[in-house]
């Protein structure tokens, strides 16, 4: 027998799906409980058969985006996420009314956010903004106290080459902040520094994918070079390739954290609203469309696992590129 409630049949969705990341089930959860309320809110019909309304999940947007909530846009995106996998799941075990395609109703509901990504771009330009935050940790100094003492200058070149090197990265390959903070010093070798390197890396749900590196190589080899950690060739050793190089954590992979301060450093210094790791995965998908890069090549190229994704994300980019050259 099918739940008959839609708490009974996360309860069964969530002992059942298979999530590697104790962060990804927390926040499919919390997604989840988001949905829960609204549906409370809103007087939904609480069995899943009666769920027939293509519009419910355009509904759901609309009820984290006004009124008490007004979440930020990535945090209404990321609950999507959540409940559209989750509705995913109860469409699969046949729980649904019939005829009810959670694809469509989270197309429908992605139209919402098409306008938000517009004045989003708005505030951080993807294509000169982020240029200069890209390039910030090139041509930033040291102060003077820090070159009166040479450990302390030391140091401090150590954190700039890190940095310049992981936003490089970042805007380069366009992988998530996860999957470089992954990567170690043995997946490279003296020479992989010049020319093209893939790099397979595990992206969403362990979707295997390529990251590839280029212009970056030289920023990555200065840095492992001022550590003293350059490889001779690959091995599968697991020494961090981005560090933390703070007394209290020296040696340790960099986290996420540390990754969305060096970002929100750089934009700051330079007179900018908030920007993360994640919108430098956005500006390449931007880049990518305007050097004529079709859905499928960029669905390879950022490895999404789901075309429909990539067409979630950036219909409107490629309709604006049309405009232009038209």
């Amino acid at each position: 027998m099918p739940p008959e409630t839609l708490e009974a049949c996360f309860e069964q969705y969530i002992n059942r799906v298979q999530m590697k990341s104790a962060h990804t089930l927390a926040a499919y959860k919390r997604a989840a409980d988001l949905f829960l309320s609204f549906a409370r809110e809103t007087k939904l019909p609480q069995n899943p058969k009666r769920l027939d309304n293509p519009e419910i999940l355009a509904q759901f947007v609309d009820w984290l985006m006004v009124g008490q909530h007004r979440y930020a846009l990535a945090t209404v995106e990321l609950r999507l996420a959540g409940v559209q996998h989750w509705f995913q799941f109860m469409e699969d075990e046949g729980w649904l009314a019939e005829g009810f395609m959670t694809i469509q109703a989270s197309r429908i509901a992605r139209q919402k956010l098409i306008p938000q990504h517009q004045d989003n771009e708005k505030a951080v330009n993807p294509v000169t903004d982020l240029q200069a935050v890209i390039f910030y940790y090139d041509t930033q100094q040291p102060t003077a106290t820090m070159l009166k003492k040479a450990e302390s200058y030391a140091r401090w070149e150590q954190v700039r080459l890190r940095n310049r090197a992981l936003l490089h990265c970042m805007a380069e390959t366009g992988g998530r902040v996860s999957e470089l903070l992954g990567l170690n010093v043995e997946n490279f070798a003296q020479s992989t520094f010049s020319g093209e390197y893939a790099i397979q890396v595990e992206g969403k749900g362990g979707h295997p994918y390529s990251l590839v590196l280029k212009s970056c190589l030289p920023m990555i080899r200065d840095y492992l070079k001022h550590r003293d950690a350059l490889p001779i060739s690959p091995s599968s050793g697991s020494t961090p390739l981005f560090i933390s190089h703070d007394q209290r954590y020296r040696g340790s992979r960099m986290s996420r954290i540390v990754a969305w301060r060096v970002v929100h450093r750089a934009a700051n210094a330079l007179g900018m609203g908030e920007v993360s790791p994640h919108d430098f995965r956005h500006w390449r998908a931007s880049q990518l469309i305007r050097d004529g890069y079709n859905l499928y090549q960029i669905q390879d190229f950022l490895g999404h696992r789901s075309i429909e994704t990539v067409r979630a994300l950036y219909a409107h980019l490629f309709e604006r590129q049309d405009d232009c050259e038209g």
